[in-house]
């Protein structure tokens, strides 16, 4: 492929340094900016809702764990959650969410080297 290096040739879309989204995030439009703070003046109401729902006898179990989920989230924010990757030898590898990458490659590259697998 002419002008193309044999590294994006393969899968990497970017050189390094190269941002794949140089402007960053857009600009939220007047419309969208209005929905958003239209959506937040219902907070309370959708809180109450959600109590209503989680506390009624009456609600579906399904109902009642979702309404209990939504408010545990917005109250404390989602659980940290795991990957498990397993090596040649079955042994798991966990990297959490939030982790660095370069976190998760050392660890990685750690396990992977302890157990003699080859890595290129």
């Amino acid at each position: 492929m002419p002008g193309i290096s044999e590294k994006t040739a393969r899968g990497r879309q970017f050189m390094p340094g190269q941002s794949g989204n140089p402007g960053g995030r857009p600009r939220m439009t007047d419309e969208q900016r209005a929905a958003a703070i239209t959506a937040r003046e219902f907070t309370a109401d959708a809180i109450k809702t959600l109590i209503q729902i989680m506390k009624d006898p009456k609600a579906s179990a399904s109902a009642r764990v979702s309404a209990a989920c939504a408010i545990l989230d917005r109250g404390w924010g989602r659980a940290p959650q795991t990957v498990e990757i397993g090596n040649k030898n079955g042994q798991p590898l966990e990297i959490k969410a939030g982790m660095l990458p370069e976190e998760a490659t050392r660890i990685y590259l750690e396990r992977v080297r302890g157990q003699g697998v080859g890595v290129h």
